[in-house]
């Protein structure tokens, strides 16, 4: 994987009636494909390791409240 910074704009940001928020990102192909690829290969690290996704990216989120 390249070393180029990945480059992804918020283009909107709309709230929902029920408290919730929907995101529209946009960036170039180059970015999409990287971001694709990133994806993918959390997916397999995680089923590797038999590790739920949303309880990997919780971990993730945890590890950095801890380094404050």
């Amino acid at each position: 994987m390249s070393d180029e910074p990945l480059h992804i704009k918020l283009e909107l940001r709309e709230e929902n009636e029920d408290g919730s928020a929907t995101y529209t990102f946009i960036c170039d192909d180059s970015t999409a494909e990287k971001l694709r690829g990133l994806a993918m290969e959390f997916i397999l690290h995680c089923a590797a390791a038999k590790m739920d996704i949303q309880d990997a990216l919780d971990m993730i989120l945890k590890q950095g409240d801890s380094d404050d």
